[in-house]
């Protein structure tokens, strides 16, 4: 079950989790290509940064202007079926590989700044803690708040899925960096 409390603590424990993972890498392993293919460090974390602005991009002007307007609610959230469907796909209990859209490739190893990703990737965590921060002070109801997919843009999505699906996601690559740390 979803709720602010889960999301505040998924989105905190996030940031934590890769500086912590972040300690053991050195400049060189941070943009070190494994040997069996794949991303490095560097490469995950700009995936994860480009798919969270892309989303947030989104998620954020509905929380502009007049917050009174939106629905109220305290949570707990409930997803509908197709939205807990995509987030057990970006889930770190998925096992099967799953490809990514070409808008959210990372940018290429040249390009990789080691603190210019890890500063974009807490500001991005920081900008979902708001997004929970203004939920629960207006007692906004995060799944009858809906936003378009920045991909797919005729389906819509509540803000709790969003949410969770982030919270997946990002959980997800985080376990990929903690394999290629070892």
């Amino acid at each position: 079950m979803y709720t602010n409390q889960y999301f505040r603590n998924s989105f905190n424990n996030l940031k934590t989790d890769l500086d912590s993972m972040l300690e053991r890498v050195d400049d060189d392993l941070f943009v070190s290509l494994p040997a069996n293919g794949g991303w490095c460090v560097g490469e995950v974390i700009s995936h994860i940064n480009k798919t969270t602005d892309l989303y947030l991009g989104q998620m954020e002007p509905a929380f502009k202007g007049d917050l009174s307007a939106l629905p109220k609610g305290t949570g707990p959230y409930s997803l509908p079926w197709t939205m807990r469907m995509f987030v057990k796909v970006v889930s770190p209990d998925f096992n099967p590989k799953v490809k990514t859209f070409p808008v959210f490739f990372p940018d290429k190893k040249v390009e990789l700044d080691r603190q210019a990703l890890v500063d974009h990737y807490n500001q991005n965590m920081d900008r979902f803690l708001r997004i929970v921060e203004l939920a629960e002070s207006h007692s906004l109801d995060l799944d009858k708040i809906k936003v378009r997919n920045p991909v797919v843009k005729f389906l819509k999505m509540s803000i709790s899925a969003c949410l969770a699906i982030h919270a997946a996601h990002t959980k997800r690559h985080l376990g990929q960096i903690g394999r290629l740390v070892g």
